[in-house]
């Protein structure tokens, strides 16, 4: 088994977990399964709804067209996606090219799980969409900007302003 490992932290936020500590149980999985590590793919503090913006996903995509590797280690399905489309497209591409996808968290991944897995990840997505707008409004209230600086904006302080 040749294997190409994939990691993504999807915020600067999780820092209870970085990218090594994604990484390693793969790595553990590969030596106990006697699998050859060919490359290790990364994403850190990348959202995983948008695989265009992800350059580590991207590099995994056209090493597999390239027949690098036979199989992808990671640690769940939404490490590569948690766009339905996006796995989908992602799961048609690795079964043309012959390779399997293998999550720590639910083994050899099929069309099965692609459907579930699917489903489940566009609602976290949408939940996690009310619930950041729900933050942002409440930070907004507070007279603070939510979720930092955007579109060039440039901080302004005011003597004895929030």
């Amino acid at each position: 088994m040749k294997a190409a490992i994939y990691a993504r932290r999807a915020s600067v936020t999780q820092q209870d977990r970085s990218i090594d500590a994604r990484i390693r149980p793969c790595q553990e999985y590969l030596e106990r399964h006697g699998g050859t590590i060919v490359a290790i793919y990364s994403d850190d503090a990348i959202s995983g709804s948008h695989l265009e913006t992800r350059p580590g996903v991207q590099r995994l995509l056209e090493d597999a067209k390239n027949g690098l590797f036979d199989t992808v280690i990671t640690e769940g399905l939404d490490c590569l996606s948690r766009d339905a489309e996006d796995i989908a497209t992602i799961y048609k591409s690795f079964t043309d090219y012959n390779i399997a996808i293998n999550t720590l968290q639910g083994g050899i991944i099929s069309e099965l799980h692609i459907g579930s897995r699917c489903k489940m990840s566009a609602l976290f997505l949408h939940d996690l969409a009310t619930k950041v707008r729900r933050g942002q409004k409440g930070q907004a209230k507070a007279e603070s900007v939510p979720d930092g600086l955007s579109h060039g904006d440039d901080a302004v302080r005011e003597l004895g302003g929030k």
